[in-house]
């Protein structure tokens, strides 16, 4: 069986190519977290990084000194080629507490009550039930412990991606996957918080900025991985692909949401984090 279609201009997936499109943002959110809203730790505090992809919040806790001696964290993902990443930072920093696994957020099985933080940044846009997933976090809460849950509340990035997606393919065009996902608000977390029977829930904006210093590459990263047809590619895709490109370059360096300092575009990015204790 031949493989499917790609145009030839799409990039071959590498992980490397998926923390250039978050351009530091998950980090830059991860360490506001860490620097303004996590609770007094002690020598025995349970943390965990929930869907930690290549462990952002994990790394946050440790380089900003917020973990006790004796503390510990678990880093869980359900996708291994993130936790591949974070497994070669654990090798080459072997004093930080930090174990990871495996783990699949919307099906947690680590017993009840045993961390004093959860944290799960930029995850609820991407499990399978949000319910689920706070339900789980609530649960392996310890008495008197801290869930933070952390969301886009505008992400510029993602309509321009939109923008170009329905301008060459047509404004019936289905979303792909990963743009219709993207499109998971603070609303529908606090929906999902409320149905897990969370309450006294916080929220809390953190701005945040991205850093690109090659626009065009952001672009067609963003378009290669983001941007697939629910029923794959089509030659139109690669016909289309520099224009596609274009506008996705022109709305991020014209858009009222980024400034340039020194050759490097600044994306801002509103975050909201949702804080409850157990």
């Amino acid at each position: 069986m031949s493989a499917p279609f790609a145009p030839k201009q799409a990039l071959k997936f590498d992980p490397r190519y998926l923390l250039k499109l978050s351009a530091g943002l998950t980090r830059s959110v991860a360490d506001q977290i860490v620097s303004n809203h996590i609770p007094p730790l002690s020598k025995t505090s349970r943390i965990h990084d929930n869907g930690c992809g290549a462990g952002e919040v994990a790394k946050a806790l440790v380089e900003h000194n917020a973990v006790p001696a004796g503390a510990t964290i678990a880093a869980t993902d359900i996708n291994t080629t993130f936790l591949d990443e974070l497994n070669k930072a654990l090798e080459e920093n072997k004093s930080w507490p930090i174990e990871s696994q495996v783990m699949d957020a919307t099906a947690l099985t680590y017993p009840d009550s045993i961390f004093a933080l959860s944290v799960t940044n930029m995850v609820f846009a991407n499990v399978k039930d949000d319910v689920a997933t706070a339900k789980h976090i609530y649960r392996t809460l310890a008495p008197g412990g801290t869930g933070i849950v952390s969301v886009w509340k505008d992400s510029p990035w993602i309509n321009i991606t939109i923008d170009a997606h329905y301008r060459t393919r047509g404004s019936d065009a289905p979303l792909p996957p990963p743009l219709a996902a993207s499109l998971y608000s603070v609303d529908h977390l606090s929906k999902a918080l409320k149905s897990a029977e969370i309450e006294n829930v916080q929220y809390e904006d953190i701005v945040v900025y991205g850093n690109m210093t090659d626009v065009k590459e952001w672009a067609t990263i963003a378009w290669s991985f983001l941007a697939r047809p629910p029923d794959g590619w089509t030659q139109a895709d690669e016909d289309n692909w520099d224009k596609a490109i274009g506008i996705i370059v022109n709305d991020l360096i014209n858009g009222d949401f980024t400034h340039e300092e020194n050759g490097v575009y600044k994306v801002k990015m509103i975050a909201t984090a949702a804080i409850f204790k157990k």
